[in-house]
């Protein structure tokens, strides 16, 4: 399980859980299962964490511009990336990184 997790942390922004699965010779339903089981969430899930956990770091800890962190991040497109984080957190990247700011 800690390869897995290392993966997602490493390079599993941009892969898909079923690609994540394949790697780790696994089922896409044997991995989502492992991930209950050990972490209380699915593998989707975990990776988003990942991803909103990065963003946040980024944002407020560097005057990188938004479009240059969702692309550090392996989004290919700005506004699907603050359309995700607001999903995610309930603010824009640009709400979220002025209240990390006061």
């Amino acid at each position: 399980m800690q390869s897995i997790i290392r993966m997602i942390g490493e390079r599993g922004f941009d892969r898909k859980v079923g690609d994540i699965a394949r790697i780790c010779g696994m089922s896409r339903a044997s991995l989502f299962q492992k991930f209950r089981e050990e972490l209380g969430c699915s593998p989707t899930e975990y990776r988003d964490n990942c991803i909103i956990a990065a963003a946040k770091q980024l944002l407020s800890s560097s005057s990188m511009q938004i479009q240059e962190v969702a692309w550090h991040l392996h989004f290919h497109d700005s506004f699907y990336f603050s359309k995700f984080f607001r999903m995610k957190t309930g603010l824009t990247p640009t709400e979220f990184r002025k209240r990390s700011q006061e």
